[in-house]
C-alpha cells in the first residue's frame, strides 16, 4: 500500500538488543511492521516481536440511544449530575438531552473530562433551535458555559471525529429547580390575595428567607402596619437576578394597587412606604421562576400603650368613677392589633337628650368603633361608622354603672383618640333639707316663686306648708 508516514528504530551492530517504535498518537488504522538487517551482516538467531496496542473499546451503556436522531434523555437536572461514557469507534457521536428549570448563570456549565493522550474528543451544546456552543481544545477538559441560557431543553454532544477515547466523564452544573416553599405546600397555597400568608403586625426590621417562585407562581403576604410610616420604612425582595427576575407589588385590602417595583434587571426590588397610614395591606411577589428569594421589611413600631392601660378586658376596665357634665380624656390609643380599651363609669341621675359618650379620632389612621354595655356585660348600643367620630346617646338610661368599649374595626389600630362624655349633672340637696318636714313657706299673698329646689335622689320627698290669708279663687293655684 501507500506509505503515508514511517517510523523506525535500530539496535546498532550487536549480537543482541532491542528496538522500539512508539505508537503514541497514531489514529485507528491498519499498519505494516518491517524487521530487517541494516548492517549488511547476517545475524543468526531468533527474535521476538512484541506488540502493545490499544484494546478494542466496548460500547458504553448509553448505546445505541445516544444518536442525534434518538438522543439519551437525562430529563430535568437539578444543580448537578454526571455520567461516564466513551467514544468507542471513529464517528461515534454521543447525544444527551437535558432540561434546565431556571436561567443559567456564570456558575452553570456542561464539562467533558478525558485523557487527551488517549484520543482527542470535544463537546458542544445545542438548543432547541440548533444554536450551538462548543469547546474543541487539545486539553483534558472541555467546558461549555450555560450562562445566560433561559429555561428549556438542550442537547450535549460528545464527538471525536476519527478519534476514539475509552473513557470520559460528562458533568453538569445547572440552575437549582424552584420548589414549593413552606407557604406553597398543603391545601392553602399563598397564590391568591384571599389565601395570603398572614405575617401579622411586624415591627422594625425583619425578613422571611428561603422563599421561592415556581413557574407562573405569585406569592401573596398580608401585613399590618402599627403606625404611620416614615421615609425609613419600606418592604423589599432580594434574589439572584441571574436566576430569574422577581418583581414586587403593594395593595390595599380591597385589592387596589398602591405601588409596584419591577425593574427589568438587578437583584432587588424595594417599595418605600413614607406616609402610609396604619392598617392592613397585601404584598405580591411575582415574575420569573426563581429558586430562592428573601422578603424583607422595615415597618413602624406600635405606639406605646396609653396611660389607661392595661384595660383590655371587661374585668380590667379603667374606672372613671362618677362622670357628670362635660368630661374629656385625651391621648388615648389602640396601640396594637387586637387591642381593646374598656372603661367603667357611673352616672348619678338618668340620662336625657343631649347626654352622650363619644370618641374622636382621625379615621384615616385607623377605623375605631364604640360600644356601650350595662354592668352585667350586656351590650346596650354601638356605633361603627366610617367618619372621625363615633357617638352613643345616654338618653333614657337610669342612674347606675356602665361600661364603654373602644376597639379597631377588623383589628385596626389608631395611635390617638379622645374619649368624651356629656353626662347628667349631679343633683345636690336643696336648702329645705336642713329643716324637719314640712318646710314652712309662711303666709303667702299674690304670686311667689321658690327656686333652688331639687329631688336629689330616688328616696327624696319634699314637703312644704304655707298659710292662705284669704279664700282661694278659681285663678289661684300651686
Amino acid at each position: 500500500g501507500q506509505t503515508v508516514f514511517s517510523r523506525s528504530a535500530s539496535t546498532g551492530i550487536t549480537q543482541s538488543g532491542s528496538a522500539t517504535i512508539s505508537l503514541a498518537g497514531l489514529p485507528p488504522a491498519t499498519y505494516l511492521v518491517q524487521v530487517r538487517d541494516i548492517s549488511g551482516l547476517t545475524i543468526s538467531g531468533n527474535y521476538s516481536l512484541d506488540i502493545d496496542v490499544p484494546a478494542a473499546i466496548t460500547p458504553d451503556i448509553w448505546e445505541p440511544l445516544e444518536s442525534q436522531a434518538v438522543p439519551w434523555n437525562l430529563g430535568l437536572i437539578d444543580q448537578s449530575f454526571s455520567l461516564n461514557g466513551n467514544i468507542h469507534a471513529a464517528g461515534d457521536d454521543d447525544y444527551f438531552t437535558f432540561r434546565i428549570a431556571g436561567n443559567g448563570n456564570a456558575n452553570d456549565y456542561v464539562k467533558l473530562t478525558s485523557d487527551h493522550t488517549r484520543g482527542d474528543i470535544n463537546l458542544a451544546v445545542w438548543d432547541a433551535f440548533g444554536n450551538q456552543r462548543y469547546s474543541a481544545t487539545t486539553n483534558d477538559v472541555e467546558t461549555v458555559s450555560l450562562n445566560g441560557l433561559p429555561p428549556g431543553i438542550y442537547t450535549a454532544h460528545v464527538y471525536g471525529g476519527i478519534n476514539t477515547n475509552p473513557a470520559y466523564t460528562l458533568s453538569f452544573a445547572t440552575p437549582p429547580v424552584p420548589k414549593a416553599d413552606r407557604y406553597d405546600s398543603g391545601l392553602l397555597r399563598n397564590d391568591f390575595l384571599f389565601t395570603a400568608t398572614d405575617l401579622d403586625t411586624p415591627q422594625g426590621a425583619g425578613s422571611e428567607t428561603m422563599l421561592s417562585l415556581e413557574a407562573n407562581d405569585v406569592d401573596w403576604f398580608r401585613v399590618r402596619t402599627a403606625d404611620t410610616s416614615s421615609v425609613f420604612h419600606q418592604i423589599g425582595v432580594a434574589f439572584d437576578g441571574s436566576r430569574g427576575n422577581v418583581d414586587l407589588a403593594f395593595y390595599d385590602t380591597a385589592g387596589n394597587l398602591l405601588a409596584v417595583s419591577n425593574h427589568p434587571t438587578g437583584s432587588s426590588e424595594t417599595i418605600f412606604l413614607n406616609g402610609l397610614l396604619p392598617g392592613s395591606y397585601y404584598v405580591a411577589v411575582y415574575g420569573q421562576s426563581n429558586a430562592s428569594y428573601t422578603l424583607s421589611w422595615n415597618l413602624p413600631n406600635a405606639p406605646v400603650g396609653d396611660s389607661m392601660e392595661p384595660n383590655n378586658t371587661f374585668a380590667a376596665a379603667t374606672d372613671l368613677d362618677v362622670v357628670e357634665g362635660e368630661v374629656q380624656f385625651n391621648d388615648l390609643s389602640i396601640h396594637t392589633y387586637g387591642n381593646d380599651d374598656w372603661y367603667r363609669f357611673h352616672i348619678d341621675s338618668a340620662g336625657r337628650e343631649g347626654h352622650y359618650v363619644e370618641i374622636d379620632f382621625d379615621h384615616r389612621r385607623g377605623d375605631l368603633d364604640l360600644a356601650l354595655y350595662d354592668s352585667t356585660g350586656s351590650i346596650l348600643s354601638s356605633s361603627n361608622g366610617v367618619s372621625n367620630r363615633e357617638r352613643i346617646s345616654l338618653a333614657g338610661l337610669p342612674a347606675g354603672d356602665y361600661y364603654v368599649w373602644v376597639g379597631g374595626f377588623l383589628g385596626a389600630i389608631n395611635p390617638s383618640y379622645r374619649l368624651s362624655f356629656a353626662a347628667p349633672q349631679a343633683t345636690t340637696q336643696d336648702f329645705t333639707e336642713a329643716a324637719a318636714p314640712p318646710y314652712d313657706l309662711g303666709k303667702r299673698q299674690g304670686t311667689s316663686i321658690v327656686t333652688g329646689l331639687s329631688i336629689h335622689d330616688s328616696s327624696d320627698i319634699d314637703w312644704f306648708q304655707f298659710e292662705l290669708t284669704g279664700t282661694g279663687g278659681g285663678q289661684h293655684a300651686v
